[in-house]
């Protein structure tokens, strides 16, 4: 009976160790990719406050099209050999047309932004990232307040050189 008890003992502590309680009053915490997935979109939120223009929205939908079509040389397309390191797969007519046309865009605007010494990088993490407008004065070091309006200033740029 001792070697019985003594097993029992360690099992039950084991249990004991390794089980979770939850009283009904404490909440579990979501995950953070959880957290990431339910974070409204800072664009869509700031349009629906009346802080930023529709033309802003666009402007900054233009940008992350053009982010993705400058970058994409840079990501594999496909597990054949002759398509990797970041290949281009060709485009044809107007599909091409309008890449070339929105690589164009986008680098003048980044010529623009820099030849006006606007930092580009504040933009491109509210419009690829989705980085919440406080957050993005954090990193950047920045006053409250002071990033919508350069933010606005840059969309701007960028809508009127359609």
């Amino acid at each position: 009976m001792g070697r019985e008890a003594e097993a029992m003992n360690r099992k039950s502590a084991l249990k004991r160790k390794f089980t979770i309680v939850v009283d009904d009053g404490d909440r579990v915490k979501p995950t953070p990719q959880t957290v990431e997935r339910l974070t409204p979109d800072p664009i869509a939120r700031l349009v629906a406050e009346g802080k930023l223009s529709t033309d802003d929205e666009r402007a900054a939908l233009a940008i992350a099209a053009a982010i993705r079509i400058v970058a994409s040389p840079l990501y594999t397309r496909s597990s054949r050999p002759d398509l990797a390191r970041g290949s281009r797969t060709t485009a044809s007519g107007a599909a091409a047309d309008w890449a070339v046309e929105c690589e164009l865009r986008y680098l003048a605007w980044a010529e623009d932004m820099h030849d006006l010494r606007h930092p580009i990088g504040p933009v491109l993490d509210f419009v690829l990232d989705g980085v919440s407008l406080r957050a993005l004065e954090k990193k950047w070091r920045r006053r409250h307040g002071t990033l919508l309006p350069q933010i606005k200033d840059a969309l701007a740029l960028y809508w009127r050189r359609r």
